[in-house]
């Protein structure tokens, strides 16, 4: 919870949260060149959540770790416990727009998305047994 209140959405205050956010993972240039100066909160979130093109977005990471376990993989028929976690991913929380993120509680999203994350990487760990 980044405000002080719900009554702050949308705020000059929420505005300037949004953009730090934007800049503390360098994506400020490429936002506004793709969305203008005018863009508000549900395309920087799609932006950062949903745009496969956005090399830190949620999307564009998790496609990159599907098909690096794709080629870690190679010669496998069946696909392991991780890379079916990664599709769940793929088709449960990223196949949607951005009204059914918010929908669903933006907070909530962010923080079942990071669970599921962090069930991934212990099951990578375990395909591949990083822990002994």
């Amino acid at each position: 919870m980044l405000l002080p209140s719900a009554s702050a959405v949308g705020t000059s205050l929420d505005n300037v949260q949004w953009e730090t956010i934007l800049r503390s993972v360098s994506a400020r240039g490429g936002f506004r060149m793709e969305y203008g100066a005018a863009a508000g909160t549900r395309e920087i979130a799609h932006f950062l959540i949903l745009d496969r093109r956005m090399p830190r977005s949620l999307a564009f990471c998790v496609r990159k770790i599907r098909d690096n376990l794709s080629y870690v993989n190679r010669g496998v028929l069946q696909p392991g416990l991780a890379q079916r976690k990664v599709q769940h991913l793929e088709t449960t929380y990223l196949s949607h727009d951005i009204d059914a993120v918010f929908e669903y509680g933006l907070h909530d999203y962010i923080q079942k998305f990071l669970a599921l994350l962090a069930e991934l990487s212990g099951q990578i760990e375990t395909d591949f047994r990083f822990s002994e």
